[in-house]
């Protein structure tokens, strides 16, 4: 998206509002409305202007970029680490605290994009078998995601399936199971590293990349800056 306005997606939760109506008194540490107002739609749009696409769940004001389901179950299941937490909502009235560094352009242009490439996640453990790079091949993938271990670290077998998938024209992307850190690059041989993306989010940034005919080093440097 390139435009200087923000997007601010908002939700909650029935069982969030059911159970805070029924016993807001029995879970306050003080007192407190039995259910907190919505914030109003204007100045959050206003003042997040420039900030990007904003998540706002559970009174926090979050970087899409940086949002993740984090618990499969709890109310407050969504959330981000310390740097994708941009403000608050408190007592319905919206606080900034930070806003992100964004570029002066978007990456990608959408206008005419009917479709994407394919692009498969292969998980990497110990004692990992190569079939799912042949099998990946075979489908016609353009690209393979590995979510590895640690630092972007392959087992014998996703190295060598990357090999051979990186023969036949796919790009490879080394990313990490691990929440937090970056993935760093390996060299000029091998897969391309995540850095910051997670393997879902490396998917996406892959794909948008093969549609736009990005060659290797470009890919490589995008998700550098993503």
């Amino acid at each position: 998206m390139n435009c200087s306005a923000s997007v601010l997606s908002t939700a909650t939760s029935a069982r969030t509002r059911v159970g805070t109506a029924r016993s807001a008194s029995k879970r306050r540490n003080g007192p407190g409305p039995a259910a907190a107002p919505e914030p109003a739609a204007g100045p959050p749009l206003v003042e997040g202007a420039g900030r990007g696409v904003l998540v706002a769940m559970n009174d926090r004001i979050v970087a899409a970029r940086h949002a993740a389901k984090r618990h499969t179950t709890r109310v407050d299941a969504f959330g981000a680490d310390g740097a994708g937490v941009l403000g608050a909502v408190t007592d319905g009235q919206v606080r900034y605290a930070l806003r992100p560094d964004l570029p002066d352009t978007a990456e990608f242009s959408l206008a005419g994009l009917r479709a994407l490439p394919p692009v498969d996640i292969v998980l990497d453990y110990q004692d990992a078998p190569a079939q799912p790079y042949a099998a990946a091949i075979r489908a016609g993938s353009l690209g393979i995601v590995v979510a590895a271990m640690g630092n972007g670290s392959l087992s014998p077998a996703a190295a060598q399936g990357c090999a051979l998938a990186a023969r036949r024209g796919l790009v490879c992307v080394r990313a990490s199971r691990v929440p937090d850190g970056l993935v760093t690059d390996s060299g000029a041989s091998g897969p391309l590293a995540a850095h910051a993306l997670n393997p879902l989010q490396a998917r996406i940034a892959l794909r948008l990349a093969l549609a736009r005919g990005m060659d290797r080093a470009a890919i490589g440097d995008l998700l550098r800056r993503l």
